[in-house]
């Protein structure tokens, strides 16, 4: 069985995304917040495109219906998690105008870019990724800015960081977009979406902590 450099480094990436959607889930869960809530949902979508492009490269890699399609998928579910960042951007600083707006301009150019010749596409979803995550990233490292609590500071920084390091997803794409003129290898982008995953596996590790449980009043001092 051929198993493609590129479906290992979207493995990585996968084992990455998921970590941060467990840490996302847990604090959904165990607050109750919309914030959680809603960059668990901004996050999925990476997981899912990840899962799709890791299992297409590892155990389709000869097979080019199901490698097609993978590549049709991406658009979709990038699309959606951007369309979710700018959801957020919105509802955060612009109150007054309707959040669903911003989402449904960034999901309907991750339905385009579905159409789209491939380079096209490329070059659209890059757009999509840096208007939808690189405005978040903002917003997030100004909650850094603002937080007094050292563990919310924290969880801020890295979050920030992790987003930043996303960003790379498009600037991947953008360069592939001009591959004729900027001729990268398929091998640059393998190491530096691996690069990106261990990255964002580590920060994730140091920073985005579970939250400490509640102590009740029986195990409080009287």
């Amino acid at each position: 069985m051929i198993i493609s450099s590129t479906g290992i480094a979207y493995l990585f990436a996968f084992l990455a995304t998921s970590f941060l959607s467990y840490r996302f889930f847990r604090y959904w869960q165990k607050s109750k917040d919309s914030a959680s809530k809603l960059f668990f949902f901004f996050i999925l979508p990476w997981v899912l495109f990840f899962f799709i492009k890791a299992v297409a490269g590892i155990f389709f890699v000869e097979n080019s219906q199901i490698l097609i399609a993978s590549i049709h998928v991406g658009p979709f579910l990038q699309g959606l998690s951007c369309a979710v960042a700018l959801y957020i951007v919105t509802l955060r600083k612009f109150p007054r105008i309707s959040p669903w707006i911003g989402f449904s301009i960034v999901f309907g150019l991750g339905l385009a870019a579905t159409y789209l010749t491939f380079n096209l596409s490329l070059l659209l979803r890059a757009t999509i990724i840096l208007i939808g995550i690189f405005p978040l990233a903002i917003v997030i490292f100004q909650d850094y800015r603002t937080f007094q609590e050292p563990r919310a500071k924290t969880r801020a920084f890295g979050f920030f960081i992790i987003l930043l390091s996303m960003t790379g997803f498009g600037v991947s794409d953008f360069i592939f977009a001009f591959a004729n003129y900027l001729k990268p290898t398929p091998l640059f982008r393998d190491v530096g979406l691996g690069i990106i995953a261990i990255a964002i596996f580590i920060v994730v590790l140091k920073t985005q902590k579970n939250l400490p449980k509640k102590r009740t009043s029986g195990s409080q001092k009287e």
